[in-house]
């Protein structure tokens, strides 16, 4: 009897025994997988950060200096505003005909997505090719309107009037970069119809008229969004909005 007792002790002894070895493995294992899962989340956040982020140049062309071989860039573009358009280095013949240096005088970099609050398909599509950086090379008339157009964009605020032919010059860089019309993008067309249409009705609907909204420069979306933000300024049905520029089939 005494012995089956000592056995039996003994036994609850090892039960006791290993279970606190299985709850302290348990507490330990809980601390492992959290700390790996937070190491984890940690590591993609880095990724993202590091990773999917595109180094963008806009540069100045120089028409004093001398060509130079396209060779050693991959990734380069050149922005032509007259046909709206961005040819790429690999068109060279097309190419060679406006760039004449890669020695510019200006340069304005950003870092997207990073510094601007739009989202546009062009860079969008250099991150999933896992380029790091693109250089976009414009004339020197045209590269201070742009450089605003990006400055606007890094504030995500506008507090001064904007004249119809900076208007109309943004929707084209819209139309060329692809835009995504995101919530962003909304807040963004809002913003530029407010001052500039609604600043000074008159002269822009004067100014305006001598423009031609041709779709090979203009993106009829982009259009349809700045009527509507037009016809909400002034305060028209949400009801007949929405069924005008939301519901119409025209088939």
């Amino acid at each position: 009897m005494y012995k089956m007792n000592t056995i039996d002790t003994e036994n609850k002894r090892i039960r006791f025994s290993v279970g606190c070895a299985l709850e302290c493995s348990m507490y330990y294992l809980n601390i492992f997988m959290v700390s790996y899962i937070r190491f984890s989340v940690f590591a993609i956040l880095f990724s993202k950060i590091h990773i999917c982020r595109l180094n963008v140049k806009i540069l100045e062309i120089d028409e004093n200096k001398e060509f130079s071989s396209l060779q050693d860039y991959q990734d380069v573009h050149f922005l032509c505003m007259k046909t709206c358009t961005l040819l790429h280095s690999t068109q060279e013949n097309c190419f060679k005909r406006y760039l004449t240096s890669y020695n510019s005088t200006n340069m304005f970099q950003f870092s997207y997505p990073n510094d601007i609050f739009l989202e546009f398909e062009f860079f969008n599509e250099k991150l999933i090719e896992k380029k790091e950086e693109v250089s976009i090379y414009i004339e020197k008339t045209d590269y201070r309107m742009f450089i605003c157009f990006l400055k606007l964009l890094e504030t995500n605020e506008c507090t001064m009037k904007i004249e119809p032919v900076v208007f109309f010059e943004f929707l084209k860089y819209c139309n060329i970069f692809r835009v995504n019309r995101n919530n962003q993008y909304k807040i963004f067309i809002k913003s530029l119809v407010f001052h500039s249409i609604m600043f000074n009705e008159d002269y822009f609907a004067r100014i305006s008229a001598i423009f031609c909204l041709c779709h090979r420069e203009y993106n009829n979306l982009h259009v349809r969004d700045v009527i509507e933000c037009f016809f909400k300024f002034y305060l028209l049905s949400k009801k007949f909005i929405y069924e005008l520029f939301h519901k119409y089939n025209p088939m």
